[in-house]
């Protein structure tokens, strides 16, 4: 471990909240255990990383600023699929899932002005496709375009696509698209943290039970498992959007320690206590997790330089690593 130093800690104690040295203790101890239990941990992640890059050319058609929404839930429902099955099943729904999410994530989150009439639209379609799924009428058709194999379209064709696959998806969409709506309306500055975390673990939630519900994963142990991953992808995912949410005024846990202590020290405590509390058997996905939150502070400056220099020993994607 790279030593801090101690004048530096001093000067920085009288004018930004430092965290303790025992959290960053804790913390080295858990980075440490998380690399001990899964060995060779780079080679492995670095095989992982190209075989997933390799994998997303239906990522084409979105914008940049949402990429990584999309990669991380397509790692996810991967990840999930073979877990449970020994196989990664029906790939095109994980498509699917991956755009309507990302479509969901990306307007939500964006400056967009039109986002009440996006919003007031996909609820009408929603409750349209449920009327007519509970009626047992015919679903109204939807065109749309297949380019070098990769499907065009937009949130309605995303939404369709599952529901013809399994008319029960619907009630788990609607869940999920209430949630993100529930979550964009409340995110403001001003909010406490205590709903804050409300907010993140309602998210993961309707998220995880979504992807449960078209993977077919029904063992109430496994559901939970990935719900608990579930909710620390969406603590880093509001880690890696803090500089995008900060500027659209976006309130995350994130932001909130940020603007409360000037760094974002809490929020990754917790991320990486919940990353060591993750059962053994999901070590690849701790992994990824262990790099995602490591990288975040080498892209965006936001930790306090005590803790940067706690974690920079286990840094496993450098920045400069991606390009």
């Amino acid at each position: 471990m790279i030593e801090t130093d101690r004048m530096t800690e001093k000067v920085l104690e009288k004018w930004m909240p430092v965290t303790s040295r025992a959290t960053r203790a804790s913390i080295n101890r858990i980075l440490r255990g998380i690399l001990d239990d899964v060995r060779d941990g780079k080679v492995e992640l670095g095989s992982l990383v190209h075989r997933m890059m390799n994998d997303l050319g239906w990522l084409t058609n979105i914008a940049p600023e949402a990429l990584t929404a999309g990669i991380g839930m397509y790692y996810m429902m991967s990840y999930m699929s073979f877990k449970v099955h020994g196989q990664v099943i029906n790939e095109p729904l994980i498509y699917y899932t991956c755009l309507l999410y990302v479509d969901l994530d990306y307007i939500l989150d964006s400056s967009s002005k039109d986002k009440d009439r996006y919003i007031r639209d996909v609820k009408q379609f929603l409750l349209y496709e449920k009327t007519c799924i509970r009626k047992n009428k015919a679903l109204p058709p939807i065109r749309h375009k297949v380019v070098n194999g990769v499907p065009q379209g937009n949130r309605y064709v995303w939404c369709r696509k599952l529901i013809e696959h399994n008319t029960m998806l619907i009630d788990p969409i609607m869940e999920l698209f209430s949630a993100e709506v529930h979550s964009y309306r409340f995110q403001r500055v001003g909010i406490s943290r205590k709903k804050l975390l409300r907010i993140t673990y309602s998210k993961a939630k309707t998220t995880n039970d979504l992807l449960c519900a078209i993977l077919n994963i029904t063992n109430n142990a496994q559901i939970k498992a990935f719900a608990h991953a579930g909710y620390i992808s969406q603590l880093l995912d509001d880690m890696y959007d803090i500089e995008n949410d900060n500027r659209d005024n976006i309130e995350t846990l994130a932001t909130y320690d940020l603007r409360m202590d000037g760094n974002m020290d809490r929020t990754f405590s917790l991320a990486i206590g919940e990353i060591g509390e993750m059962k053994r058997d999901l070590n690849e996905l701790r992994m990824m997790f262990l790099a995602t939150a490591t990288y975040i502070p080498t892209k965006s400056r936001v930790l306090s330089m005590c803790m940067y220099h706690t974690i920079e020993p286990y840094i496993l994607v450098d920045a400069r690593m991606l390009w």
